[in-house]
């Protein structure tokens, strides 16, 4: 893995995945170095209250902790995944406390208080959800919606390697899916027939949507590590990028068959995401860890372009597929030209903004920002940025109408 336990005494990962925690080797480490590892970081300890096992601590913005607990023999799990694997499983575990942690630390700290109520949705002029440890939505024009019992989505829990069929606006329990381990991404084929689900340790689970059944386990090759998934628009091809150092690549796959049937080396190393054009014809590859994106032609299967971008996350292109809109930190969304492959401009946005969706006219295009919990909302006719508080630290966003 690229990350040694031994390395550094504390290990940030906020550049490498959403959720901003640092990792602590040892809890000592995390109390003497406040500066360094607070606030929102974490600490995999053994339970020093004397009932034995295993937890982890989790910090809020005023470095009030939270102890998780945590089964022993995940504790490696934990400690060896790469940035944003170590950043679903502490988001999964913190939904699971749903407020019953134990407070530790500083004597009269508050506990931290983890809800997993959905908020209500709300409408502007497109639904807007983001999707973290509660469901939010955006709305710069208040107005009243019906929500809807249809409503749902899938989400990976790393930590437990599921993934869980949510119904934000019914009553759970909802069904959760065993999957491989460490699952991390989710796409949805255009048919709606089928969910692929990317697991970081050489595993792909293709799950029927209608009865929410594993149709098929598929193992990679021992040197692919699945992280990024793209499904073509024609639904025939499935692209996969493996997250790793010594051989990243996009690897693709023949849907019907679940076989790949090409591997494309990609320049940089820890290759997160992809995201593909509306006719499939090109590919986005975003690097958040080494600030750079590059344009892949799925035709030749070949490298065609590239930029240097600050710590690119989410895409989204507009309806013609002319331009592509990339988020990057800290608080822009930079506009590409498809057809030059040149960089048009940057629009300001929230703090640390990560997944992007344009609207179906191409006339907003919106981010959900991370660290301020906020959605932007621009303009692309007139260029006005708008920016609204959701709540909480959102992460996920979806156009519903």
């Amino acid at each position: 893995m690229f990350k040694s336990k031994h390395a550094f005494l504390c290990i940030s990962i906020a550049i490498a995945a959403p959720a901003l925690f640092s990792f602590c080797e040892r809890e000592q480490d995390l109390k003497t170095k406040p500066a360094d590892c607070c606030p929102n970081d974490f600490v995999v300890s053994p339970d020093q209250s004397g009932r034995g096992g295993c937890y982890v601590v989790v910090h809020d913005n005023d470095c009030h902790e939270l102890r998780l607990p945590i089964a022993c023999d995940k504790v490696d799990d934990l400690r060896d995944s790469p940035p944003q694997a170590q950043s679903q499983m502490i988001r999964s575990m913190l939904k699971a406390a749903s407020g019953q942690a134990v407070p530790v630390g500083s004597q009269g700290a508050p506990a931290v208080t983890v809800s997993t109520a959905p908020n209500a949705v709300v409408q502007s002029l497109q639904h807007l959800l983001g999707f973290s440890i509660d469901v939010f939505s955006s709305t710069p024009t208040p107005s009243t919606v019906t929500c809807s019992p249809n409503l749902n989505y899938y989400a990976v829990e790393h930590l437990l390697g599921t993934v869980a069929h949510e119904f934000p606006c019914a009553t759970p329990p909802f069904p959760r899916i065993q999957v491989a381990q460490n699952p991390l991404q989710v796409a949805v084929t255009p048919d709606s027939t089928e969910l692929w689900v990317t697991s970081y340790y050489n595993g792909i689970t293709v799950i029927n949507t209608s009865t929410d059944k594993v149709l098929a386990n598929i193992a990679t090759d021992s040197s692919v590590f699945p992280n990024g998934i793209a499904i073509s628009p024609d639904g025939t091809r499935v692209y996969i990028t493996s997250f790793i150092d010594y051989a990243p690549a996009l690897v693709t796959y023949d849907r019907a068959t679940r076989m790949p049937i090409a591997t494309l080396a990609i320049p940089t190393e820890y290759p997160q995401s992809v995201f593909l054009s509306p006719d499939g014809s090109t590919a986005i590859v975003t690097h958040p860890l080494d600030n750079i994106m590059w344009v892949v032609d799925t035709l030749s299967n070949s490298v065609i372009g590239g930029h240097p971008i600050s710590q690119p996350y989410g895409v989204a292109f507009s309806p013609n597929g002319t331009k592509a809109y990339i988020s990057s930190w800290p608080n822009s969304l930079v506009i590409m030209d498809m057809t030059t492959l040149k960089i048009l401009g940057t629009y300001n946005v929230g703090s640390e903004p990560i997944d992007v969706v344009a609207s179906a006219n191409g006339r907003w295009v919106s981010t959900v920002n991370y660290a301020d919990g906020t959605v932007s909302e621009v303009n692309t006719f007139t260029g006005a940025v708008t920016t609204v508080n959701v709540g909480g630290n959102p992460h996920g966003i979806s156009l519903i109408n």
